[in-house]
């Protein structure tokens, strides 16, 4: 990128700093159809691979945990009784400790900076697991297809001085420590510093995210924003469904091996039939990602993607465990659809950066708070059939259709409020430049033109 060009990146006065360049007029021009499509295509051929793969090597290193156990590692660290299950969630508990940290280091650093550094750091630390206490991976973590690969190549390992499951956190790590330096090469900041992008591209791409008014990032953490997070509904919505998500989430992780194996599968065969568990987690996602989009209508579209896990919840529960049941137990990971659908809620639903950092916070301890309870409902006692934890996962499954019912009807009443506010002070709003007042990191419940997506 040339030094000329860095003066006149689209920043909060984007107006300004591009209509003072020569090729202004081209720079600013409308942006047609097929170069829209162009440059979103561009934008997800490089982000969604790197930040794709980034996820899901933080989700394989607490996967791995139900593999290791079937492979020797509840015996060689003598696990009794409900500690398997403690070890499982031990790692949410550090990661609720680090909750506030990472918020003001999130709000402080570049987001590109903070993310390649946090896959640097976990990859690293999960190479240490083998030797290194399991709750200090959540201090710095914040799907399974891969798991149940790198899970058979540990297996047939036939080598002397490191046991498999301790092989299986070496593969984890060094693969994630490696992403990470894609990371560090690829991630942008933001769209004005995607070195990849044209600057007419990095200029069209700033200005499109006035359409949904959640402005850019802002460094200077605003105590109001904080406050109105905590006051306002929608926050405990996002809180109380992420619990509810993944209490069945914390269960299914931790005790999918062990589940499986007790169908009467062999070790080897265990690892092999945990890969389309990752497989369904994925395609469930992609699909009621691409309904929910398609259509327009999120809650509606998370609501229906909770009816086969809660379907394959009631098989397991009723019908006898044989092979057969290795289906049910393969809808209930069609889990990961909602939780997806409800996170893509939570970014479009949320005005204000502090605001939306905040909200993420608690919608994140949600998620660890979740992860936590599931493991717990597994009791030792009640092996191979754990009716304790499919009760949990009943439950849950029916609280969170439930929550996200409600919450659909809440933001119904909220869009005909903002209709009404909009139209009281429609003529002062059409006379303000729409665009200089997206940059004002207003949050959604303060920008009058905010409408909520349902």
């Amino acid at each position: 990128m040339q030094d000329d060009e860095k003066a006149y990146l689209p920043s909060k006065d984007l107006n300004k700093k591009v209509a003072n360049r020569p090729e202004a007029e081209e720079l600013l021009a409308p942006l047609g159809e097929v170069e829209k499509k162009k440059l979103l295509l561009k934008v997800d051929w490089i982000m969604v691979p790197l930040l794709g793969v980034a996820v899901m090597l933080g989700s394989v290193d607490k996967v791995s945990l139900a593999t290791a156990a079937v492979m020797g590692f509840r015996e060689d660290t003598h696990l009794v009784g409900q500690q398997y299950s403690l070890t499982s969630s031990a790692i949410y508990f550090g990661a609720i400790a680090a909750i506030i940290p990472s918020l003001m280091l999130m709000q402080r650093l570049p987001p590109h900076i903070y993310i390649s550094a946090n896959v640097t750091i976990w990859g690293i630390i999960t190479l240490c697991l083998p030797a290194f206490i399991f709750a200090g991976l959540g201090l710095i973590v914040s799907m399974c297809l891969f798991n149940g690969i790198f899970a058979v190549a540990a297996w047939n390992y036939k080598g002397q001085g490191v046991d498999r499951w301790q092989l299986l956190f070496l593969i984890v790590g060094a693969a994630t420590l490696g992403w990470s330096f894609l990371l560090w090469g690829f991630l942008p900041a933001n769209p004005t510093k995607a070195r990849w992008l044209s600057l007419r591209q990095r200029v069209v791409a700033t200005r499109r995210m006035q359409d949904n008014h959640t402005g850019i990032e802002n460094k200077t953490f605003k105590r109001d924003q904080f406050i109105e997070a905590f006051l306002d509904p929608k926050t405990w919505f996002y809180f109380f469904i992420n619990i509810s998500l993944n209490v069945p989430n914390g269960g299914l992780v931790g005790f999918n091996s062990i589940v499986v194996k007790s169908l009467g599968f062999t070790t080897q065969t265990t690892l092999l039939l945990g890969i389309p568990t990752g497989l369904v987690s994925w395609l469930s996602s992609f699909f009621w990602g691409w309904v929910a989009t398609k259509t327009g209508k999120r809650h509606l579209s998370a609501m229906g993607s909770c009816i086969l896990p809660l379907i394959g919840t009631v098989l397991l529960y009723k019908l006898e465990r044989n092979s057969v049941a290795l289906l049910y137990l393969y809808l209930c990971y069609m889990y990961w659809g909602p939780y997806i659908v409800m996170m893509g809620s939570m970014y479009a639903n949320t005005g204000g950066y502090t605001k939306k950092l905040t909200v993420y916070a608690m919608s994140y301890i949600g998620y660890c708070v979740g992860n936590i309870i599931g493991p717990q409902t597994f009791l030792t006692k009640q092996a191979p059939l754990y009716v304790g934890g499919v009760v949990a996962m009943l439950v849950c499954y029916s609280a969170a259709l439930v929550l996200m019912g409600l919450f659909w009807l809440y933001l119904r009443h909220l869009n005909a409020k903002k209709a009404t506010e909009y139209e009281r002070l429609k003529t002062q709003l059409e006379s303000e430049d729409q665009l200089l007042s997206d940059w004002q990191d207003l949050t959604d419940i303060k920008n009058p033109r905010f409408v909520y997506a349902l």
